[in-house]
């Protein structure tokens, strides 16, 4: 359902809410029990510790060496992708599915064919409910007259309940 609703929001022209599908890894810091950061969730591990709250403030954290090497990292990818018309939607993929030995992130990302058979198969359906949602977006929805009497009051779809409990469902 995530990368459903993260591909509509990326070809409606919104922000992807899903870190994969995005230019740079910089949205968030991991912060562990013991007040050691590092820039993903997948990669809390020593070699990729920025450092630790206790000495450091956010801000600073993330404007460290390691974090901005982090996620600048994410925007190189392997020269086969340039050429991918899905690329727009993954940017390379997640470092995660990317790191080679010796901690470099120049690898094609393994789930790439995955990717490539989903979209192939998924892009047309999403670009044409894209439009649709962006379209609604620009044209705001009609205010919806309150019931009156508050919470409490019969609900005006006619179910006998209180609007509280029935939401204002219409039957």
């Amino acid at each position: 359902m995530r990368l459903f609703e993260s591909v509509l929001s990326r070809l409606a022209g919104a922000p992807a809410g899903n870190c994969i599908m995005d230019k740079r890894c910089d949205h968030y810091l991991v912060v562990e029990h013991n007040g050691d950061v590092f820039p993903c969730d997948f990669f809390v591990r020593p070699d990729m510790r920025i450092g630790n709250i206790g000495e450091s403030d956010l801000p600073e954290l993330a404007a460290a060496a390691g974090a901005t090497a982090f996620a600048a990292a994410k925007g190189v990818w392997p020269r086969e992708c340039d050429a991918c018309r899905f690329l727009s939607l993954c940017h390379g993929g997640c470092l995660k599915d990317r790191e080679r030995a010796g901690g470099t992130f120049s690898s094609k990302a393994y789930l790439c064919p995955s990717y490539q058979i989903f979209y192939n198969h998924t892009y047309e359906w999403f670009a044409r409910t894209a439009a649709r949602v962006a379209a609604r977006i620009a044209r705001p929805s009609p205010p919806q007259p309150a019931a009156p009497g508050g919470r409490n009051a019969a609900c005006p779809c006619g179910s006998g309940k209180k609007l509280k409990e029935c939401r204002g469902k219409v039957r």
